[in-house]
């Protein structure tokens, strides 16, 4: 158990590099739609059913 939880958080780690070495060098990510949270169904079938080109984000912040 010990030894997967080290290789998790190594892998954690190397994730977030390389993420902060993409975005140092001008790589960008494509977001396809944006929704508040209250329509995270939408969301959902969004990411289900619908082509897309790019991730699907639930905004948490936008709590109105």
């Amino acid at each position: 158990f010990r030894r997967v939880l080290f290789r998790s958080k190594r892998a954690q780690k190397d994730i977030v590099a390389w993420l902060k070495e993409g975005v140092q060098g001008g790589m960008q990510h494509a977001v396809s739609e944006v929704f508040p949270l209250a329509r995270t169904a939408d969301a959902h079938e969004a990411v289900e059913f619908r082509p897309k080109l790019g991730t699907v984000v639930v905004n948490c912040e936008d709590v109105s």
